[in-house]
């Protein structure tokens, strides 16, 4: 009796520990500490794209993947001037490898916009199994520095994650830091 007596205030103390465990901050919350700021995110309000180089239009459709079933989340680092664009949807093919498969076949993108012509140099930043990550430099077609772009495709729990960080001088810690805390581990 006394044993079970015991056993029973052992697993209430250990129920009310963990009801009074400290919560995982939310990923909102984990990106604003670091200096990013929720803000809305705007659709139909992209650039007309005229054309996309051949071998990268498989590259082109996974990165801007957009079928109505996604959710979308937008941030603003002020002081870096930076943007970060999370899309999820629910895990349906291998996002990570299809995007590492699509990014060797295009190491150099070629995009038409309204009135101009963009080159994305494609560099492989990182491959693991459930994440792969690119780094985009971007110029106009006569060379000046558009933007960098980091980008995160990682999937997990069901679901597919695609991460879009932008700085127009280049991508640093910041902007790394808050790709990992938004990819999904």
């Amino acid at each position: 009796m006394r044993a079970a007596k015991l056993t029973a205030g052992l697993l209430l103390i250990m129920v009310c520990v963990a009801c009074t465990a400290p919560q995982e901050p939310s990923l909102k919350d984990a990106l604003e500490e670091t200096g990013w700021k929720e803000e809305a995110t705007l659709s139909g309000a992209e650039s007309e794209i005229s054309s996309v180089s051949p071998p990268c239009e498989q590259l082109f459709r996974l990165l801007d993947r957009n079928d109505g079933k996604d959710t979308v989340s937008g941030f603003r680092n002020e002081e870096r001037d930076s943007y970060l664009l999370i899309r999820d949807w629910p895990a349906g093919r291998n996002l990570p490898g299809a995007v590492l498969d699509a990014a060797k076949a295009c190491p150099r993108m070629e995009m038409g916009y309204d009135s101009t012509l963009l080159v994305y140099t494609v560099k492989i930043v990182g491959e693991q199994r459930h994440e792969t990550r690119l780094l985009l430099s971007v110029r106009e077609d006569a060379g000046e520095k558009v933007t960098e772009m980091l980008v995160s495709a990682s999937t997990g729990q069901g679901e597919n994650r695609l991460i879009r960080v932008m700085n127009p001088t280049g991508i640093t810690g910041p902007e790394e830091d808050a790709a990992d805390l938004a990819a999904l581990r």
